[in-house]
C-alpha cells in the first residue's frame, strides 16, 4: 500500500467531522483549510521538527474550539505545519503519517493548487469545473451555487469558522467528479461573507473531510497532489466485529424508545403470523434482538448469525438457554430441519453485495422452509443510506454513508463510549447495497416465493418495506 520509510505515525480519529490526531498526549485537528496552525502549548514536537503554534487564529484559541466542536483538543494544525510534510492519512486503521521524506501511494492521483496556502482541486458537477478547497477541517463540503438546492436534502448542519463563529446550513447530496470518479457527498453553502471570501479567492467550494473516510489518503503538498487510495473495508473483518460488544449500547442509546417499539411491533407480528412453538429460523440475528423474545414467546428459534462477536453476545445473555445458535451467512445456510417461519429484516439485505448473492441468500430461505412456510422480509429504502450522527453523555456516535455508485455505498462509523471504567472507541467500514423493490420481488418470484401480503403499513417509520412471502409447491 505505501512504503514503510523514515515517518512518524499518530492515532487518529473522526468525531463530527472532523479529523482528530493524537500527537504526544494532546489531540488536534488536523485542517489542510487553515493556513495557521493555533492552540495551547506553543510548542508542538513532530519528530525531530519542532513548530512555535500561535496561541490563535482570526480570535479563536483552543478554549473557543472546544466549545465549538464539544471535544477535547489541544489546537489545530494547518498548511503551516502540515505542508512541511507527506502525509497519509489512513482511515480504515485510524492512523496519519507525518514524513519529511517523499512517501507514495496507489491510487487516483489529482493535481492540487493553492490559493492564500490553502490547497484547491478541481471538481466536475453536471458538466462543469469548479475550483474547490481541500479542506480536511471541513465537516461536510461546500458548494456556492443557487442550483445545489434542486439536489436532494440531506437535512440542517451546524459549523463553524474562525472569525466568524458559528452558523447553520442547509445540505444536500450532491455527485461530483474528481479525476474522472464519481463521489456524493454531502453539501452545505457558506452563508454571506464567508461565501463571498471564497468568490474573491476565485473558488466556488470546499471538499470536506468525507473523501478521507473508508480509504487511505495521500496528501503530498510539496508535490501539489492528493492522492486517493481505493475504499476498502477492515482488513479481515466482518461488518459489526470491531464493536459487537457494543452493539446493544450503541443502538438503544442513537434510537432509544424506536428502537424497542419497531422490535415489541416485529414480535406482536410474528404472533399474527404464526403460533407459538412453530420453528422459526431468524436470519442475520446479531446479538438476538429477536431471537431471544421470541425464545420466551415459546418459540423453537434458529440465530443465524455470521459474525461470531455477534453470536458471542446473543449466547452470552441470560434468556439465550434454548436458542439454536449458528454460525453462517444467509446464503450459505443449511438445514435437514425445516422452519415454519423465515425471518430476514432489520436491513439484512443491505449486506449482500450483488445480485447472485441476493440470489442464494433467498434461495436458502426457501430451501429452510417447509412448504407453505412464510417469508418476513424487510427491503431498505434508499432514504436511509445517509449520514447520521448522536451525541449524548456516554455516547459520541458518527456514522458516514457515501455514494460509490451502482447503488454500493461505503459504511463508515467512528464512535466513542464513555463508562464509569473510561473511554472505549471503535472504528468500522464495510460496503453496502441498495436492492431497488422490483429487483428483490423479481428474485423472490425466481426463488420460489409469493407474496402473500404488504406488512408496510404496520411499519410506518421504519425506512423500509416488509413483505410476507409464502413458500410455493413445484
Amino acid at each position: 500500500m505505501y512504503e514503510d520509510r523514515c515517518m512518524d505515525t499518530y492515532a487518529t480519529q473522526f468525531f463530527n467531522g472532523h479529523l482528530f490526531a493524537k500527537i504526544g498526549d494532546d489531540l488536534w485537528i488536523i485542517d489542510t483549510g487553515a493556513p495557521t496552525s493555533f492552540g495551547d502549548p506553543d510548542i508542538l514536537t513532530i519528530g525531530t521538527l519542532e513548530f512555535s503554534v500561535a496561541s490563535d487564529f482570526m480570535g479563536m484559541n483552543a478554549s473557543a474550539l472546544v466549545e465549538f466542536i464539544d471535544h477535547p483538543v489541544a489546537g489545530l494544525l494547518g498548511m503551516d505545519v502540515l505542508g512541511k510534510f507527506d502525509l497519509l492519512i489512513d482511515a480504515p486503521r485510524s492512523r496519519l503519517v507525518l514524513s519529511t521524506e517523499t512517501l507514495d501511494l496507489q491510487g487516483t492521483t489529482i493535481p492540487c493548487d493553492s490559493v492564500t496556502g490553502i490547497p484547491t482541486v478541481e471538481v466536475q458537477i453536471d458538466g462543469h469545473f469548479n475550483n474547490w478547497f481541500f479542506d480536511t477541517g471541513a465537516q461536510v463540503s461546500y458548494w456556492q451555487d443557487d442550483s445545489i438546492a434542486d439536489y436532494p436534502d440531506a437535512g440542517d448542519l451546524t459549523d463553524f469558522f474562525p472569525g466568524f463563529g458559528e452558523f447553520t446550513t442547509q445540505t444536500h447530496y450532491v455527485t461530483i467528479e474528481l479525476a474522472g470518479s464519481e463521489f456524493s457527498f454531502r453539501c452545505g453553502s457558506l452563508p454571506g461573507l464567508l461565501g463571498m471570501s471564497l468568490s474573491m479567492a476565485g473558488v466556488n467550494g470546499i471538499l470536506g473531510s468525507e473523501i478521507l473516510k473508508g480509504r487511505v489518503t495521500g496528501f503530498f503538498p510539496r508535490r501539489n497532489q492528493l492522492v486517493l487510495g481505493v475504499a476498502e473495508t477492515a482488513s479481515g473483518s466482518l461488518p459489526h466485529s470491531s464493536w459487537a460488544k457494543w452493539y446493544d449500547f450503541a443502538y438503544e442509546h442513537s434510537f432509544g424508545a424506536f428502537y424497542t417499539q419497531l422490535t415489541d411491533l416485529t414480535i406482536r407480528k410474528i404472533t399474527d403470523i404464526v403460533d407459538a412453538p412453530a420453528q422459526v429460523v431468524d436470519f442475520g440475528a446479531g446479538t438476538g434482538r429477536l431471537a431471544i423474545p421470541m425464545g420466551l414467546e415459546g418459540y423453537s428459534v434458529t440465530a443465524v448469525e455470521p459474525c461470531p462477536g455477534m453470536l458471542d453476545q446473543l449466547k452470552s445473555k441470560p434468556d439465550s438457554n434454548g436458542i439454536n445458535a449458528v454460525l453462517s451467512s444467509m446464503q450459505d445456510f443449511e438445514s435437514e430441519r425445516k422452519f415454519d417461519l423465515a425471518i430476514c429484516v432489520f436491513t439484512v439485505l443491505l449486506y449482500l453485495p450483488n445480485e447472485g448473492e441476493l440470489m442464494r441468500a433467498l434461495r436458502a430461505a426457501h430451501n429452510a422452509l417447509v412448504y407453505g412456510g412464510r417469508l418476513l422480509i424487510d427491503i431498505p429504502s434508499k432514504q436511509i443510506f445517509r449520514s447520521y450522527q448522536h451525541s449524548d453523555p456516554d455516547l459520541e456516535r458518527e456514522i458516514t454513508i457515501t455514494d460509490q455508485g451502482n447503488d454500493v455505498f461505503l459504511y463508515f462509523e467512528n464512535t466513542l463510549i464513555h463508562t464509569d471504567d473510561g473511554t472505549s472507541s471503535y472504528t468500522d467500514q464495510f460496503p453496502i447495497r441498495y436492492w431497488p423493490q422490483s429487483t428483490v420481488r423479481d428474485l423472490l418470484d425466481k426463488a420460489g416465493f409469493s407474496l402473500v401480503s404488504d406488512l408496510s403499513d404496520h411499519f410506518t417509520g421504519s425506512g423500509c418495506q416488509y413483505w410476507l412471502m409464502e413458500k410455493r409447491r413445484g
